[in-house]
């Protein structure tokens, strides 16, 4: 006789009914359906209806992702959301933001994709990469979904917690935290066939300063799972049941759900998919990526664990849908900051594949002993052409570096062919900036000190604050300026360069959102001396 939870759809099921969700779906095979030229063109057209925008990092081999992982998820969170659409209407809190990472398999390469949900969030994203992992790179996704064809068989799944949300899953600290990058071992398993796509996304979105309470009327609380867990455990038979006291692990269980009042926290839809040339295929590397998630983040310390639920026929196809329009949807799977680090963050030094999208050039295209990690990176521009710009104009457009096109493909360090490009365009800007007194040279002991009026015009302020920034983040140096000119010109500008930093830490207000500037002031400090 057929299983009647079987001819339940996979998205029909709410998740206040989240142990019959498990029953149903976690205790199944996967399936492989093939997908139609139809089915194509829904995910495409899903994918084309994200509002958001895509941004594919590339990280650099000797960097630790993991160490830093924390400092970036912190950021995308949002004290003031609200998820109650009652608070929402009468403005009593803001309507939470949507945000996504993406292990992308395609080419036998996995890329990073972060999704942002707007240009203001985009901006400081890259703020904040480039200034935790300034090797790293950052672009625009090419497209929103990789190319699939008809005729492909595709299988897949959902992540979801296996106990209560309050139950601290493994994360970068915390209770039984990793030694090591988990990504090792994701990462091995995610690599296959040279004919297959594979993508593992998490969307993700900030909960609310009581997310402890539950979200939902038929959610417990917190304080309510540690007292179910305090209070013993029930042994015996129907008929002489017998209340034994909590074990050790009960104990260290109810004191980790009980610390995580307080705590920032993110709901989560994790889900991961295949496409494959054979249905075979499809559904073995979907159960291996589902099995290296279960085994890699299950804590021993309080029993929690993802548990991979297998789609079939109709939901993978809707799942895949969700997936090309990073749709979220509340299914009871929240994790704090040191949770979500673990599982959204960059390889690093410790993970060795090959078949990662690895970068070898940094911010500011330096070679990555001389990048500096800072809490403050610079902005992070678009390439724009340059064949139109006026001599003004091109002087700071050639400082920026923005004529030298960026390549997509993993390359070698900066040549001195760049140095020289870079070279020219300083030139440029200081002529302009000096009005053609940058000529003297040390052997002329005569020659007065060349000066700027650096507010006389907006161009030359613009040009100003353009040296300032590369100066400050290394990009810049006095050496470099005395090399093209003389001590006079390299004196002034340093000496203008320290006024303006002088000013600006007057200025920062370190008690507002100061997690996000920590160190801000040394780091910039000790910026200043090491060129000086």
């Amino acid at each position: 006789m057929q299983n009647p939870l079987n001819r339940i759809h996979d998205h029909t099921l709410p998740d206040w009914l989240k142990n019959l969700r498990h029953l149903q779906l976690g205790s199944r095979e996967p399936d492989a359906p093939q997908i139609t030229e139809e089915f194509v063109e829904t995910i495409n057209d899903a994918a084309n209806s994200y509002a958001g925008s895509l941004n594919r990092v590339r990280p650099h081999k000797k960097e630790d992702g993991l160490a830093y992982a924390e400092e970036l998820i912190a950021g995308f969170h949002n004290e003031g959301v609200t998820h109650s659409e009652l608070a929402q209407r009468f403005n009593l809190g803001e309507r939470p933001k949507k945000f996504s990472f993406e292990l992308v398999l395609t080419d036998e390469t996995v890329k990073f994709h972060f999704g942002l949900p707007d240009r203001i969030h985009q901006r400081e994203f890259r703020q904040q990469v480039s200034g935790l992992y300034p090797n790293a790179e950052i672009k625009p996704v090419d497209k929103p979904f990789p190319e699939i064809e008809p005729g492909m068989y595709l299988s897949g799944g959902k992540l979801e917690l296996n106990k209560e949300k309050y139950r601290p899953l493994r994360g970068t600290s915390g209770p039984d935290a990793f030694e090591s990058d988990p990504l090792r071992s994701v990462l091995s398993e995610l690599v296959g066939y040279s004919n297959e796509v594979a993508i593992v996304q998490f969307v993700f979105t900030p909960a609310s300063r009581n997310w402890t309470d539950g979200l939902k009327l038929h959610e417990w609380s917190a304080d309510q799972i540690n007292d179910s867990l305090t209070y013993g455990r029930i042994n015996g038979s129907y008929f002489n049941p017998r209340l034994d006291d909590p074990s050790a692990k009960d104990l260290r269980a109810a004191e980790a759900v009980l610390n995580q009042e307080g705590k920032q926290a993110y709901y989560l839809n994790a889900r991961f998919l295949v496409f494959a040339s054979s249905p075979d295929i499809a559904k073995h590397h979907a159960h291996g990526i589902a099995n290296v998630y279960s085994t890699q983040y299950h804590s021993d310390e309080t029993g929690q664990a993802f548990i991979p639920l297998a789609f079939k026929k109709r939901g993978v196809k809707e799942l895949a849908r969700r997936t090309a329009a990073r749709e979220f949807s509340y299914d009871q799977t929240a994790l704090n900051v040191e949770e979500l680090a673990g599982v959204v963050h960059l390889p690093g030094e410790e993970v060795d594949q090959t078949n990662i999208d690895w970068t070898r050039k940094g911010v500011g295209n330096r070679p990555p002993a001389q990048a500096n990690r800072t809490t403050m990176p610079p902005d992070m521009r678009v390439n724009r052409d340059l064949s139109e710009l006026g001599g003004e104009a091109s002087a700071m457009a050639s400082l920026s570096g923005d004529q030298v096109e960026e390549s997509d493909t993993v390359g070698p360090d900066p040549t001195e062919e760049e140095d020289s490009v870079f070279m020219k365009g300083l030139g440029t800007v200081l002529r302009f900036l000096f009005d053609d007194q940058t000529e003297a040279t040390d052997t002329e002991p005569d020659t007065p000190t060349a000066t700027v009026d650096i507010d006389s015009t907006p161009e030359k302020q613009e040009a100003f604050n353009e040296l300032y920034r590369q100066f400050i983040y290394g990009e810049l140096t006095r050496e470099q300026i005395k090399s093209q000119y003389n001590d006079h010109v390299a004196d002034n500008l340093v000496r203008k360069f320290q006024n303006r930093r002088a000013e600006e830490l007057g200025r920062v207000k370190f008690g507002v959102n100061c997690g996000r500037r920590r160190g801000l002031r040394a780091n910039f400090e000790l910026s200043l001396t090491r060129h000086c």
